[in-house]
C-alpha cells in the first residue's frame, strides 16, 4: 500500500502516516517511502519535531535517499545527539551537492 502512495506521488498521505502512525514498522516504512518519493521538505519537518533517536536515524536515511542536503545540514546544525549529528555529516559527505560541499568545507575550517 505504501509503495502505491509513493508511485502515485501521494507525499501528503505518506507524511501523515510517518507523523501519526502508532505502528512503528508502518511508520518506518512510510518514512522510507517518503524519502524515495523526494519528500525532503516533509521529512525535514518531521525531523524537527521527532524525539526518538531510532526514528530520527530513519529520517536522516530518508533525507539522504531523497537528496535532502539542505534538511540534512539543518539536522546536523541543530542535533544535540552526537551519533545522529555524525550520521547526518556522514550522509552529507556522500552527497554531490554544492550545499553539502560548502557545509563540509565549513566543518574543516
Amino acid at each position: 500500500m505504501l509503495n502505491s502512495y509513493m508511485l502515485m506521488g501521494e507525499k501528503d498521505r505518506l507524511f501523515s502516516l510517518a507523523k501519526g502512525e502508532s505502528n512503528a514498522d508502518l511508520r518506518s516504512a512510510a518514512i522510507h517511502w517518503l524519502g524515495i518519493s523526494q519528500g525532503a521538505e516533509q521529512l525535514g519537518q518531521l525531523y524537527a519535531s521527532e524525539i526518538d533517536a531510532k526514528v530520527k536515524s530513519g529520517i536522516l536515511n530518508g533525507l539522504f535517499i531523497g537528496g535532502g542536503a539542505r534538511q540534512l545540514i539543518a539536522a546536523a546544525h541543530s542535533e544535540k545527539d552526537i551519533q545522529l549529528k555524525k550520521e547526518a555529516v556522514r550522509y552529507l559527505s556522500m552527497m554531490n551537492t554544492k550545499e553539502s560541499a560548502d557545509f563540509l568545507a565549513e566543518l574543516l575550517k
